[in-house]
């Protein structure tokens, strides 16, 4: 009898022991738990913070305004809208040399055409790069 007792004795106390420690571990584990959740949060919003970063310079990168500005700033693109004259240099076709004058070229582009005349050199024109070699 005295071994049942015990047995019961040591049941009871097992339900006392889980039922007095069970709360307990259940707050430790829910603030354990939010802790975790607090730090995933902030690295969404880390995350969203980039993301609206790299919408909104591909939204600036996309816009015609971007685009035309680079075009003419560092391809030296014009619009098609200015005037562009076409200066023909020679007297037969094999030396006749063809060359483009946009606004606020002309100083540059008449003085090459001034040399060219004059047959002090020869030159291939390509866009704004110019290749001279005397005669």
């Amino acid at each position: 009898m005295t071994a049942r007792i015990a047995i019961l004795v040591g049941v009871i106390v097992a339900l006392a022991a889980s039922v007095a420690f069970g709360p307990v571990w259940l707050v430790a584990e829910a603030t354990r738990l939010s802790k975790v959740s607090a730090q995933h949060q902030e690295a969404i919003s880390a995350e969203l913070a980039v993301s609206q970063t790299l919408v909104v310079e591909a939204a600036v990168t996309r816009s015609s305004d971007y685009i035309i500005a680079l075009a003419k700033g560092q391809h030296g693109m014009v619009d098609p809208t200015d005037e562009i004259t076409r200066v023909e240099v020679g007297e037969s076709e094999e030396e006749r040399v063809s060359m483009f004058l946009r606004p606020g070229d002309e100083s540059t582009m008449l003085a090459r055409v001034a040399r060219l005349m004059v047959g002090e050199a020869s030159a291939l024109l390509v866009g704004d790069v110019g290749i001279s070699a005397v005669r």
